[in-house]
């Protein structure tokens, strides 16, 4: 695992999965063909598959040690979750666990987890199986999540015509997490200590969020 710093701010990749995600030609609005089959000699195979023509994506959160708090942002698919349709989250059965301790980290030393946004690829960790039960994994640690998201989705989730959004996962990632008195709805631009805050930003949900890192002068972008 390899180590990034943003001051005295260490940062660790935790990865879920890497592997085929979305065409080229779908992930890119101005792709072109020609120009792409021309750099394929060095993309290929490790960040194109040409025989699906979909980029090699990761999935993974970074797992962020202040000294004073211990953050992960984004939460990767989780396991054990049935998602019909979502060949790439469904009924998975990682060691994402076993990496994050690897890492030096057990899910009950997590104080936040903080979720850019609540896809399905972002949430899937908040929560675990346990005797039937969704529940959540860092039973310790406070949920971030933006309202503006949150709304959005519990809206379309409760609505029977447009319900279960994201593949399920609002209700066996988030919901339980809400239920369980953890989660932090962030509306609008936070501070959560003296090296990190939150504040809306572009993105593919109505409530993106972006994180915002600064330590000894040096400054990072979740």
């Amino acid at each position: 695992m390899q180590d990034r710093r943003i001051g005295d701010v260490r940062v660790t990749r935790i990865e879920e999965q890497m592997g085929p995600g979305f065409p080229a030609k779908d992930f890119f609005p101005e792709f072109d063909a020609a120009t792409f089959k021309a750099q394929e000699h060095w993309l290929a195979p490790h960040y194109y598959q040409p025989e699906s023509g979909k980029l090699m994506t990761s999935i993974h959160s970074w797992l962020v040690r202040t000294g004073k708090y211990t953050i992960l942002v984004d939460a990767c698919s989780g396991n054990h979750k049935p998602r019909p349709g979502m060949p790439r989250f469904d009924m998975l059965d990682t060691k994402y666990l076993d990496r994050l301790r690897e890492a030096g980290v057990r899910p009950e030393e997590i104080d936040f987890v903080m979720c850019t946004h609540l896809h399905v690829d972002h949430v899937g960790w908040n929560t675990r199986l346990d005797n039937g039960r969704w529940v959540p994994t860092f039973r310790n640690a406070e949920y971030v999540f933006s309202k503006a998201d949150y709304d959005h989705y519990l809206k379309l989730d409760s609505d029977p015509a447009t319900g279960p959004v994201n593949g399920g996962s609002f209700r066996d990632s988030v919901l339980p997490v809400v239920e369980a008195g953890l989660a932090r709805m962030i509306d609008g631009a936070a501070r959560i200590d003296e090296t990190l805050e939150v504040e809306p930003a572009p993105g593919h949900t109505p409530g993106t969020i972006a994180i915002k890192m600064e330590s000894r002068g040096d400054k990072g972008l979740f």
